[in-house]
């Protein structure tokens, strides 16, 4: 997971992670940028296995939120899913 992965030196480690087969979780608080970031990333890594998430971690509940979908998401999958 790389939060902060859709723009600058979180970028460049999410690409970078995906470009070494890693499945990699962008976590930030826009969804837009989100959806940006993996979309390019998937278009630079045919086969990446990318999922985004929103996260801001000034808020508990957001934080509750992504541990709950973590502990439900299939993270040993070696095919990508949805996000």
């Amino acid at each position: 997971m790389v939060t902060g992965g859709n723009a600058g030196l979180g970028f460049f480690t999410a690409l970078g992670l995906a470009a070494s087969g890693a499945q990699v979780i962008i976590a930030s608080r826009s969804m837009q940028r989100n959806r940006l970031a993996r979309e390019l990333i998937e278009q630079l890594v045919p086969g990446s296995r990318i999922r985004q998430h929103e996260l801001d971690t000034s808020s508990y509940a957001s934080v509750d939120r992504l541990g709950r979908d973590l502990a439900r998401w299939n993270l040993t999958s070696s095919s990508p899913t949805p996000a």
